[in-house]
């Protein structure tokens, strides 16, 4: 075969060659692909039904761990010198406002405002010591963020129904609570329930904060009630979330100015409120105090003492005292032989073993150093034990421990019950009464009956009415004696009296002596001019002294007899914080005036008893009432039936009941809460509230549920397709790699900010935040301008758009202004931020304390 022959079988062969592998590569091809896109499938059908994530693989970069405090060492707090002296200022400044201010026109005496010093720091300690248990990093990426979030969508779901309402006028506030339904936080439903919800959150919290004997005190509980919730609490959220106060933040935030370097304070530190509780502890004390030398001296206070002390923890340090005491009569003798060097080398090492070694059932903290020198002696000869009577380790423990009883126990006992039982004798509370007679068992029918009487012709007394039995000088079968100590030449005679030509005039204020105490009193001129005078014109006009309570309680006895007088009403009485002194009271000269003289001129009350014996009696007006006599009650019954027509008689036939039958002592136990002040429903801002739209029903308007971000990959997710409109290529990728980096991403970004904040947050910033909100609670914001409020709204906005990073922005330039704008417009709404702070308190409050976990709502 020639060459040409040879060519064309060899293509020949190389094209059936070429087949025959084109065939089966074709085919295998085909089962490969086939087998491959099986694979996908039942790799992705698993997937979906069990999503899973590689972990995470940057877990070895642990992140800084928030540090609340110097260290806590056998239950003490210690801070740096300079936080502890910010709280220490925070706490002079609460003081000062809202209890010295009032508490020094009552009593020179120092001792409450001493107690309520422990107090504040026993509650800073155990706040404190839970803390100390969270990290922030950990509590903003888990809980404040998310909850932000959800802020968020529910106010883009409101603004977007607020849009869609086409037909009526929009309602943003009424769509906002039609989404949320009753998500609307209870505390919202109005202002006093605002203030109701502080009260019953911290009535909560005090049992978990104050010790045991503290709680259960009537006194601390209100004391503590007050302060908390209503100077504390409501007036740091109403500044919290005014979005004044939010831009003013949100500026400092983005500013582009380099942040403030604060410096750490180098020191030492230091006892948390040490100075606090012990600088103002030279005050003189009362007289029925002793010091700890006395108790000890004195058996009786001693077995009192240790009882108290079983109750507060402290019995072993008092054990200690005693047991170096009867150790120090024993190495004062001189010349001891070696036996007793050798017991007495036993005897300390016991000592040693049971209150200075760690871990021992007695353990008391000394210093190490003392610790270090009593251990170093008792390591040597018995010879060495002489060094205890010689060198001070010995004598400094004592003092230390003898210090810490008289310091931190002493005041307690003072006003334990053990002490003052064993001062004045069991409490009247205790006492069991005695058992009831037969006379005393008629008495008690007769009442019952008449009881059910009056029950039956007037019914259960109406929710709201006055109490009578409040006020004890309006019992009027209290006594039955004759007249009220009126002057001789005013006529008490019913007939002739018309007050209705009486003047007052209520000039100035003076001080008298009440009870051996000084206080200011009002004085009322009163004259007449419906009679002539007889003696001279002195028995036309008069002058009567009125303390500031008792205008309040003539207001309170017209109201239980003749109901409230809408056109004429006395000033709101102070509240609790607020104190009674001489510019307070000036400015009650003119109101308690008009009031007086206003009442005067009511047609009803020209023959009013009441009114009579406040302008006449020279006693004090609760008494001098309360000795309108039985005589006088029945000759006024026809009279007050007729002037009365029917209304308001609860309080006349109370009285004329208990009028007829015999007088009897009543053991009147107080309320545990303060009188509450009375609440602003209308605040300037505020308003009350939702109040306008309670009750909340079921939700209105989609969706049935919000969003609910699990992790910060979730939420960078969400803000892509809610808030940036980023285009959906870039979504899916990032929905895809999403099992991949979830984990990783979140660690990554958790760990950036915990260094962050570790970095930051020194003992220098957290000293002047302390003094930010001190400066926020007491001193009143500046009023600017309207215009000036919008140019830092405007400002803030405009910081935040370039705060964020600049490729974010390159991404959807349009959805990013769009995006920006709408989340700073969610914090714009004062309501709104109340509604996202109460729902991150009942977040946060049951991880740091557990206790109130199940608690009812």
């Amino acid at each position: 075969m020639d060459e040409r022959e040879l060519f064309l079988v060899g293509v020949g062969i190389l094209g059936l060659l070429g087949s025959v592998a084109a065939v089966i590569n074709g085919v295998f091809g085909c089962i490969f692909i086939c087998l491959s896109a099986f694979l996908v499938y039942q790799g992705s059908v698993y997937l979906s039904r069990n999503p899973s994530s590689i972990g995470n693989l940057v877990g070895g970069y642990v992140s800084p761990r928030t540090v609340w405090c110097s260290r806590i060492q056998y239950g003490e707090v210690w801070l740096p010198p300079n936080v502890d002296n910010a709280i220490e200022r925070l706490y002079e400044r609460i003081l000062t406002e809202y209890v010295i201010s009032w508490y020094k026109d009552l009593s020179p005496c120092e001792e409450f405002v001493q107690e309520i010093r422990i107090l504040l720091r026993e509650v800073t300690s155990n706040i404190v010591l839970r803390l100390n248990k969270f990290d922030i990093t950990d509590t903003l990426m888990g809980d404040v963020v998310p909850l932000f979030v959800q802020h968020v969508d529910s106010y883009l779901w409101t603004l977007h129904h607020t849009k869609q309402d086409v037909e009526k006028e929009p309602d943003f506030r009424a769509n906002y609570v039609g989404f949320l339904g009753k998500n609307v936080h209870v505390a919202l439903t109005s202002r006093e329930a605002e203030v109701e919800y502080l009260e019953d959150l911290t009535d909560r919290i005090i049992p978990l904060i104050i010790k045991h004997e503290h709680s259960h005190s009537r006194l601390v509980s209100s004391f503590t009630l007050s302060l908390f919730s209503r100077i504390i609490l409501l007036n740091l959220l109403d500044s919290l979330c005014n979005p004044r106060t939010v831009n003013k933040l949100l500026c400092l935030w983005f500013s582009p100015e380099p942040v403030q370097e604060f410096e750490s304070n180098p020191d030492p530190p230091v006892k948390l409120l040490f100075r606090f509780v012990h600088s103002k502890n030279q005050f003189s004390p009362s007289l029925l105090h002793v010091d700890l030398s006395q108790i000890l001296a004195n058996q009786e206070l001693l077995c009192q003492f240790v009882k108290y002390l079983k109750k507060c923890g402290g019995v072993h340090i008092l054990n200690f005292c005693l047991a170096i005491e009867d150790f120090n009569k024993k190495i004062m003798v001189a010349e001891l032989t070696k036996t007793e060097l050798v017991n007495l080398q036993d005897e300390a090492r016991v000592l040693f073993n049971t209150y200075m070694r760690e871990g021992s059932s007695q353990f008391i903290s000394f210093q190490s150093e003392i610790v270090q020198d009593i251990d170093r002696i008792l390591q040597g000869e018995f010879r060495d034990v002489e060094k205890l009577r010689t060198t001070p380790p010995l004598f400094r423990a004592y003092e230390q421990a003898f210090n810490n009883l008289e310091d931190n126990y002493c005041p307690g006992f003072h006003l334990s019950t053990q002490y003052l039982s064993d001062a004045f004798g069991t409490r009247l509370s205790e006492i069991k009464p005695p058992t009831p007679s037969k006379s005393l068992n008629q008495d008690r029918g007769s009442r019952g009956r008449m009881s059910r009487i009056k029950q039956g012709v007037l019914g259960h007394a109406v929710e709201g009415s006055p109490d009578r039995l409040s006020e004890p000088g309006f019992d009027m079968a209290s006594s039955l004696q004759s007249d009220t100590d009126a002057p001789e030449y005013v006529n008490p005679d019913l007939d002739s009296r018309d007050l209705s030509f009486w003047r007052v005039e209520i000039p100035r204020l003076e001080t008298r002596n009440s009870g051996g105490k000084s206080c200011f009193v009002f004085v009322i001129q009163v004259k007449r001019i419906d009679v002539t005078s007889s003696k001279d014109g002195k028995d036309l006009q008069w002058v009567v002294a009125r303390q500031y309570h008792e205008f309040y309680t003539l207001q309170s006895a017209l109201v239980q007899y003749h109901g409230v007088f809408e056109d004429v009403k006395l000033p709101n009485r102070s509240k609790l914080f607020r104190g009674k002194g001489l510019d307070d009271l000036q400015s009650k000269l003119e109101p308690f005036e008009n009031y007086i003289a206003t009442l005067l001129l009511k047609p009803v009350l020209r023959k009013s008893d009441l009114l009579f014996t406040f302008l006449t009696s020279q006693s004090e007006f609760t008494e001098a009432a309360s000795q309108l006599g039985l005589t006088r009650i029945i000759k006024s019954v026809p009279k007050k039936l007729t002037k009365e027509k029917g209304q308001f008689l609860h309080g006349f036939i109370d009285s004329f009941i208990t009028s007829s039958l015999p007088p009897h002592s009543s053991n009147y136990n107080g309320s545990n809460e303060a009188p509450v002040p009375p609440t602003e429903h209308n605040h300037p801002l505020y308003k009350d509230n939702f109040s306008d739209m309670f009750p909340f029903t079921s939700s209105t308007l989609g969706p049935s549920q919000t969003y609910k971000p699990d992790g910060l990959y979730d939420i960078i997710l969400y803000v892509c397709m809610r808030l940036l409109k980023v285009n959906q290529t870039i979504i899916r990728l990032l929905f895809s790699v999403k099992w991949l980096v979830e984990s990783s991403f979140n660690h990554i970004i958790n760990y950036l900010l915990a260094t962050k904040l570790y970095s930051i947050l020194n003992n220098g910033r957290v000293a002047y935040i302390i003094d930010v909100i001190q400066e926020s609670i007491f001193t009143p914001e500046k009023s600017l301008p309207q215009e000036e409020y919008k140019y830092i709204e405007k400002q803030t906005l405009q910081l935040f758009r370039d705060y964020l990073p600049g490729v974010i922005r390159r991404i959807n330039p349009g959805g990013f202004d769009e995006g920006v704008e709408r989340i700073f417009s969610s914090l714009q709404d004062p309501t709104l931020n109340k509604q996202l702070v109460y729902t991150m308190l009942d977040n946060l409050l049951p991880k740091i304390f557990p206790e109130i976990r199940g608690l009812g709502a």
